[in-house]
């Protein structure tokens, strides 16, 4: 039994949340609170509620909430919704469905248990209850536990009967110092799984639970990516962060800070499955939670792993080797069962060398006399297979396709099947549940299965399977849980027969590591892809993805050369994705400040998007037309106000495509522009408070560019130094949690921004060479190299020779070198300052002649000449200051004023007017005369 999304919101709002015509309302209204009892991520509650708000099944208000000072975002049913949710309800509660009444289990319908639970529990929470334990446990239920641990453990096989393994678990368990890496050893179907899923049950309730199989296809990625969903669970945002930024290599250290004082017990099962890369994660775990005392971790393997060496079992005591054997006789009497002679018993169970799954099996089927008791796959063939009837023979033989736990329907895909037949089997011990009300079989037994499968078998059963887990890839995808999509679809891989379906395939796994974040991975998927395929719609779409995502990455010669290729497959072809290759262009063109180019690919991009109706590309490049008009404008024609009608139109697409996160970096440009611009500051604020009132600031990433862009803002507007920061305090807090190293390097770029117009010119050098050094080492090299031509000056203002020059030796390296000369009005005005610094006039002269003859090429009034060109006269008019020409320096500093105002850049205003040039000048003259 599973409900969509969608079915569990209308169920919460008719259970748990009052109308919302009332004056106040409960918290359980807002979003937070539908997305919590609906079981939902809050960044995705937006896309399930919108259909539902356009279906006139729920209705949207902003009101007054219980304990909430702020009016928020409340949700309800309407009439029809109310109608539609009462439906829902009592089809749900006709549902058949397991009960466990103290030790007796049988079924009965959901409103039958309810009935028995009376007040104890609502019909969403019985819901999960099966769907996460596959049975309602009246007990359980009349009194729900509140656990404050997480629990991410879906692919945790669902225990029964456990016999024996005391000891293995009093040294897993214990508390004491000592080993924290378990490593659990032994053949297959000797327990492995079923030791680590007891040591989960006795845990529970007292530490975070994490449960990851190893499968031969994971990356390093995928493993990080499971474990940082359970990290942003414990409210430890950091991995999933750089994930999805793609700055995995900060792995280690993110685990370093971040992994200790959670009380995790992690599981890692399959662990000889792990590829050369996905080692080198186990062994970045495994250091780790050595040094993190409350953590716990244990690798399930059938080999010795490479990841650690004989000294850190022997010698340091850093990982703890379990050999598992077979069960003690007495354990294997007890598996198989309370009755019969025990000394029998016990005696079969040396004769199998204790074997756990194959005492299993021989508990559910009981040929005592069997010749076959010595193997498994024997056994299956001459006890089991032929037992069978012809409906479990069709689940078997299709869940044998399976390497990942699926859910019940992916079983029971054949008309003669039922849900009866598959608890035949949980019976027989040949399949076996799995977290959240999914199953697998073990892969001895399907081992076998596989090799009863005849070819036309095996065909028509692949087709159908590769449906179903594209179609769980979907799911997952949906919800964000990329790892698990990357699963599903690697298993459709591994059984897909036809090139086209394999080609399908492998662009959705790109699609998917592109959403986590790993090109390597993404790359090689669109490559292969492309190797199987001729069809030029279909290599243009591959080429462009890769180009958007290089071009997102900043790796903006490679997502040319992407681009490039991506038009070479279509040729003179009609096809939507011309447009969409405009538009990644115009996005490389942007970031390359090649803006008049970004404008003119954008009006391509549109005119495509327009002929064949593609809303989201239109946004697109509407957005990408108004960021090129707010630079390209002149005074005669107003960029701002061009720009300013892309924008608002792009805007009207995202809000009617329900797209919260394109509508924040709508807003975003929007204020930029009008800072850049008219200098508005109500307006401006307007789209922040936009921004901050959006479901995208569940994105922590947005928070956080939203608080660094609106202090930018503040002070290039306001001169507001208060105000820009306790938006950079908030930047900062959230930078921190996310280990965003830009972010927290931007921060500082601007605390020293205010601490220069506070004339605070020491400390402001020193910032900016901690910013510009952060910078570097993460490469960005722009920004890395502005922050220490800043540097350089502030210490000028300070009389500060020594920290002058360390900022211009830094300046000297090959990369910042690179990245000044990116900004030709940045390197023309310091090659031009060092010159007079070091008495060379003519080569001053020079470096600025050229710097005014660039700027006379850019149209008169455009926006990046008065943003820009005022620096060149600032700097110039500082060094005829220091050389004593006094009436050309002001003449030029006059210019610069005149440029900021036409601007509205106040920044720029305040450090002209203020003494730092003429302090900048004077360290230069007594420089000078000091040599």
């Amino acid at each position: 039994m599973r409900l969509t999304a969608k079915e569990r919101i209308l169920l919460h709002l008719l259970e748990s949340a009052q109308p919302t015509d009332e004056v106040e309302v409960s918290a359980a209204s807002t979003q937070e609170g539908v997305a919590r009892g609906a079981g939902i991520e809050l960044r995705h509650l937006i896309q399930f509620v919108r259909p539902l708000i356009r279906d006139g099944l729920v209705h949207e208000r902003t009101g007054h909430v219980t304990g909430k000072r702020q009016r928020m975002k409340v949700y309800g049913l309407t009439s029809a919704g109310h109608t539609s949710a009462i439906r829902l309800r009592e089809k749900v509660k006709t549902q058949v469905v397991r009960i466990r009444d103290g030790d007796a289990v049988r079924e009965g319908s959901l409103r039958e248990a309810l009935q028995e639970v009376g007040m104890g529990t609502t019909l969403l929470e019985a819901v999960r209850q099966v769907q996460e334990a596959g049975i309602l446990d009246l007990e359980l239920a009349r009194r729900p536990p509140e656990s404050k641990y997480v629990e991410q453990t879906w692919d945790a096989p669902r225990i029964g009967t456990f016999v024996g393994r005391r000891e293995e678990l009093s040294e897993i368990l214990s508390e004491d110092a000592g080993s924290r890496v378990f490593v659990i050893r032994g053949i297959a179907g000797i327990g492995k799984s079923a030791l680590a899923a007891k040591a989960c049950e006795l845990v529970r309730g007292r530490r975070n639970l994490f449960w990851h199989r190893i499968r031969p296809w994971e990356t390093s990625q995928t493993i990080l990516a499971g474990l940082g969903r359970f990290l942003e669970a414990l409210d430890r945002p950091g991995l999933a962060s750089i994930l999805k930024r793609g700055e995995a290599q900060l792995a280690a250290e993110v685990l370093r800070q971040d992994l200790p004082d959670t009380h995790a017990f992690l599981v890692f099962d399959d662990a000889h499955e792990a590829s050369k890369e996905a080692a080198v994660v186990l062994r970045m775990l495994a250091d780790t939670v050595a040094s993190a005392a409350d953590v716990r971790v244990l690798f399930l393997t059938r080999r010795t792993l490479p990841f650690y060496s004989r000294r850190d079992v022997a010698l340091d005591r850093r990982v703890r080797e379990i050999e598992l054997g077979g069960l003690e006789s007495q354990d294997s009497a007890a598996l198989l069962g309370p009755a019969g002679n025990v000394a029998v018993l016990a005696g079969l169970g040396r004769r199998l060398a204790g074997h756990p799954l194959l005492l299993e099996l021989i508990r559910t089927h009981h040929p005592w006399t069997s010749a076959a008791l010595v193997d498994v796959r024997r056994f299956i063939e001459e006890e089991i297979y032929r037992s069978l009837s012809g409906p479990e023979r069709t689940i078997m033989r299709t869940g044998c396709l399976y390497s990942v736990p699926v859910p019940r329907e992916a079983l029971l895909s054949n008309p003669e099947t039922s849900y009866e037949t598959l608890l035949s089997l949980q019976d027989q011990s040949l399949v076996r549940a799995v977290g959240e009300d999914r199953y697998e079989i073990h892969d001895t037994i399907q081992d076998f299965f596989i090799g009863t499968l005849t070819p036309n078998e095996r065909s028509a059963l692949v087709t159908f399977a590769t449906d179903q887990l594209q179609g769980l890839a979907s799911r997952a995808s949906a919800e964000g849980d990329w790892a698990s999509s990357i699963a599903y679809l690697s298993n459709a891989l591994r059984i897909a027969e036809s090139p086209e379906a394999q080609r399908a395939l492998q662009e959705a796994l790109g699609d998917a590591n592109a959403r986590l974040g790993d090109l390597l991975t993404m790359s090689t998927s669109y490559r292969s892809a492309m190797a199987l395929t001729s069809d030029a719609e279909t290599l243009a779409r591959l080429h462009r993805k890769l180009a958007a995502f290089l071009a997102d990455r900043v790796l903006l010669d490679a997502a040319s050369a992407e681009v490039d290729a991506g038009f070479a497959a279509l040729g003179d072809r009609v096809s939507v994705e011309r447009g969409w290759l405009y538009l990644v262009r115009a996005q490389i063109a942007n970031a390359n400040t090649d803006h008049a180019s970004a404008e003119a690919d954008a009006a391509n991009a549109l005119q495509v998007f327009e002929h064949s109706d593609e809303r989201l590309g239109r946004a697109g490049a509407l957005l990408e037309a108004g960021r090129a008009a707010a630079w390209t404008g002149t005074a005669s024609e107003d960029g701002v106000r061009r720009a300013g009608r892309r924008f608002e139109a792009a805007l009207a697409l995202a809000k009617a495509l329900g797209d919260p996160t394109l509508e924040a970096q709508i807003h975003t440009s929007m204020a930029g522009a009008i800072g850049y611009g008219s200098g508005d500051y109500e307006a401006g604020m307007t789209h922040y408070r936009a921004i901050e009132s959006s479901s995208a600031m569940s994105d922590l990433h947005i928070g956080a560019n939203m608080h660094l862009q609106r202090a930018w803002f503040l002070l290039r507007v306001r001169r507001d130094h208060r105000a820009a920061e306790l938006d950079l305090l908030e930047a900062r807090r959230i930078a921190l949690r996310t280990h965003d190293i830009q972010t927290l390097a931007d921060v500082t770029y601007q605390v020293a921004v205010i601490a220069r117009e506070r004339g605070q010119y020491a400390e402001a050098g020193r910032l900016n060479e901690e910013a510009g050094s952060e910078m570097a080492r993460i490469g960005v090299t722009y920004f890395a190299a502005n922050a220490y031509f800043c540097a350089v000056h502030d210490y000028l203002a300070a009389d500060d020779w020594r920290g002058y020059q360390r900022a211009v030796s830094a300046l000297k390296t090959p990369q910042l070198r690179r990245g000044l000369k990116k900004d030709a009005l940045l390197w023309l005005s310091h090659r031009g300052m060092e010159a007079v610094i070091r008495g060379d006039l003519p080569e001053f002269e020079r470096a600025f002649a050229e710097l005014f003859r660039d700027a006379e090429r850019i149209p008169l009034g455009s926006s990046w000449l008065t943003i820009r060109l005022w620096v060149g006269h600032f700097y110039y008019s500082v060094a005829l200051r220091s050389l004593g020409r006094k009436r050309e320096a002001d003449d030029h500093r006059r210019r610069a004023l005149e440029l900021t105002r036409a601007a509205n850049n106040l920044q720029a205003m305040n450090i002209i007017e203020s003494d730092f040039g003429e302090r900048v000048a004077e360290t230069i003259r007594q420089g000078r005369k000091r040599d």
